[in-house]
């Protein structure tokens, strides 16, 4: 079980630290290029797609209809 835990905080970890660095490059692109809204479109264009992605998961047939083993 702490595996798990383990590898679940690294893979968060580099994906908030690839997020920042992502974030800080497109203000960096949109400071040089004078397009001040471009960061937030980005990140209003990731949250849109994210939001996507997982409300086609959800309507994915047999999610969480699984009913959970009871013991006897």
């Amino acid at each position: 079980m702490a595996t798990h835990y383990g590898v679940y905080s690294t893979i968060t970890g580099l994906g908030i630290t690839v997020g920042t660095l992502g974030a800080g490059a497109l203000s960096d692109v949109a400071h040089a290029s004078g397009h001040p809204a471009l960061p937030w479109l980005g990140l209003t264009t990731l949250g849109l797609v994210s939001a996507g992605g997982f409300a086609i998961l959800t309507r994915t047939p047999g999610w969480g209809t699984t009913p959970l083993a009871v013991p006897a």
